[in-house]
């Protein structure tokens, strides 16, 4: 069986839930406990350098944006 490879759009989806909550990058790193670089990782539109939150970072995200976490995933 062939593993079929489906494009992320969670640096879409995490980039948006936090321009809906009017936050910079810096203002969302300090309320999950992550630095603004990591966030700008997570919302690279670059595949080569972008990373994923973890799921409890995700969990976090969720809380503090109000985005919906199954959303997210």
């Amino acid at each position: 069986m062939t593993s079929i490879s489906i494009p992320t759009i969670l640096h879409y989806k995490i980039k948006a839930a936090r321009r809906h909550c009017k936050m910079t990058q810096q203002q969302l790193a300090d309320a999950i406990g992550v630095s603004r670089p990591a966030v700008s990782l997570w919302e690279s539109t670059d595949p080569v350098v972008r990373n994923e939150p973890t799921r409890n970072r995700l969990r976090k995200l969720a809380i503090v944006t109000g985005a919906p976490l199954h959303w997210l995933m």
